[in-house]
């Protein structure tokens, strides 16, 4: 009897310990699966999850205040929930919920996820740093940003740029040769592990305002101006302004700002071999940003000269140029014209006999001036005026 009842109590033992599971795990499974969040804004964040079949299904969410306790945001028939009762640029903990029936108070809840909401726009939106091919750009910081999108819009078309952790941003790989189109520019955002909130772009940076540093300049270009020599280079864009270096021929350097690509010398002392070079420069803010310095020109004035004639030769001398390599005599029987090479030396005097195919004749006036020519590797710098010397020539 004893050993009958004994097997029969173990028998229910089992069935008894053999449900709890299958009561266990379809306790669990009841509870919403895949909660997540699927939008966020700076007034509130949708999440949704899977729905569970049933003819009466009731779902409550949850938020998790900041002593750990949990509070009703809402109820909702369907798998979805907007919440709006939040604050821009946060993090909160949500859980959801599910009741069997209308009857039941017990709930079966998900595991709790992290939501986000997108932070306030950004505002003041500047450059403040700029090289060839780049440029740098600040704004102040949104509070609660965990990293700002930037983006450009052109014609109602948008080109992501890059984004960032902090307030500002560097773009890249800029054409030097077109203004930038369009605007710049930059979304707030608050990211978790599972969803990024991205906050409204409401302040821009026209294409106008950004700048970037002038490209290198071509040599700068002399030529006689009157009394003075022009100094000039082409135009470049994103230039505020030129700066020349003048250095003589004792390494006495002399900078001139221009707001032109051009500047008239008129300060040139005979006699010495000056270095040209220039460079493009623009502002951001209070700081001036100056691009590459050009290839450097030489000038140098014609030296002082002096000439005696004969009936068929002249005489021509001059006083030597600092910094010159050789000079080059020119020649003609006009004022303004027809000057032939006659002949270069590296000395400071010179005999003409000819002027083109002719030799010298009697009774005749006769032009020349002297050219102090700089050899720098492989390239020739010559002098520059318009100083010419004359002499008559006897008739015997």
């Amino acid at each position: 009897m004893v050993k009958k009842f004994t097997a029969a109590a173990l028998v229910m033992l089992l069935a008894v310990v053999l449900a709890f599971p299958t009561v266990l795990t379809a306790s669990a499974a009841y509870a919403p699966q895949n909660v997540k969040q699927t939008e966020g804004t700076k007034y509130g964040f949708t999440i949704t999850w899977d729905a569970i079949a049933g003819s009466y299904t009731n779902y409550i969410v949850e938020r998790q205040n900041a002593d750990g306790t949990w509070a009703k945001e809402t109820t909702t028939s369907v798998a979805k929930a907007y919440i709006s009762n939040v604050s821009a640029g946060k993090t909160y903990q949500v859980r959801v919920g599910v009741r069997p029936n209308y009857y039941s108070n017990s709930y079966s809840y998900s595991d709790p996820i992290t939501v986000v909401t997108a932070p306030e726009a950004v505002e003041n939106i500047a450059l403040y740093n700029a090289t060839t091919k780049s440029f740098s750009i600040k704004w102040k910081a949104s509070a609660g940003a965990t990293s700002y999108r930037i983006f450009q819009e052109v014609n109602g078309a948008k080109v992501n740029l890059g984004t960032s952790k902090t307030n500002k941003f560097t773009v890249k790989n800029v054409k030097n040769t077109k203004k930038f189109e369009g605007y710049v520019y930059v979304a707030p955002r608050r990211s978790c592990s599972t969803f990024t909130a991205e906050g409204a772009a409401y302040s821009s940076l026209s294409g106008y305002n950004v700048k970037l540093v002038p490209k290198k300049l071509t040599t700068p270009k002399t030529s006689i101006a009157s009394y003075t020599v022009k100094v000039g280079c082409k135009e470049v864009l994103f230039a505020e302004g030129y700066q020349f270096q003048v250095t003589n021929a004792k390494g006495k350097a002399k900078n001139i700002n221009r707001t032109t690509s051009y500047f008239y010398l008129s300060d040139l002392t005979q006699g010495q071999f000056y270095k040209v070079r220039a460079r493009a420069y623009m502002k951001i803010g209070n700081k001036t940003k100056f691009g590459a310095w050009s290839a450097t020109n030489y000038i140098a004035r014609h030296p002082k000269m002096s000439g005696t004639a004969r009936a068929r030769y002249i005489n021509a001398t001059w006083s030597k140029v600092k910094g010159a390599t050789s000079y080059a005599v020119y020649a003609s029987t006009k004022r303004d014209s027809g000057y032939k090479k006659v002949g270069t030396t590296k000395g400071s005097k010179f005999t003409i006999t000819k002027v083109g195919k002719s030799s010298v004749k009697p009774s005749k006036t006769y032009y020349f001036y002297v050219e102090a020519d700089k050899k720098v590797g492989k390239k020739t710098y010559r002098g520059i005026d318009n100083t010419i010397m004359y002499v008559f020539t006897p008739s015997r």
